[in-house]
């Protein structure tokens, strides 16, 4: 069986998981923001320092585009999953394989038309909606 065989395609839970990686998305990014927007007005307020500063002092360390890489990889899982689910029997990797290229396509799109402060985050991204979507395509099959 291949794994994209587009006759297996059911536009339905292709949206369905596209829109559930898009909102992930957000939703890790809003949550995210939060926290280190949380943690930067802490240290501002013990270091006395404006906390826009530090805000995009903690935006800029590597273990910050680590978590917000897995936040994005774990986004993906979950929109191939729920187009696992939905999709026919049979047909969730064709699906999830869908939606790994859609979340593929705008992560490319992310990137030339909002130059990222950490580009190789985007690339990166790049490189895993695919195969995240796809695991999560493997995982709704049990």
């Amino acid at each position: 069986m291949r794994v994209f065989d587009p006759a297996l395609l059911d536009p339905g839970a292709v949206f369905a998981g596209f829109f559930a990686d898009l909102a992930a998305s957000a939703l890790a990014g809003v949550v995210f923001g939060i926290a280190v927007a949380a943690d930067a007005a802490s240290d501002a307020a013990e270091t006395g320092s404006p906390p826009e500063s530090r805000f995009l002092e903690t935006l800029g360390k590597p273990t910050v585009g680590l978590q917000i890489l897995a936040l994005s990889l774990l986004s993906s899982m979950i929109g191939g999953a729920v187009a696992g689910w939905m999709a026919p029997e049979g047909a969730a990797p064709a699906n999830a394989f869908a939606v790994g290229l859609l979340s593929t396509v705008v992560s490319a799109l992310t990137l030339f038309f909002d130059p990222p402060t950490r580009p190789w985050v985007v690339w990166a991204d790049i490189l895993l909606s695919l195969p995240g979507a796809l695991f999560g395509g493997w995982l709704a099959t049990f």
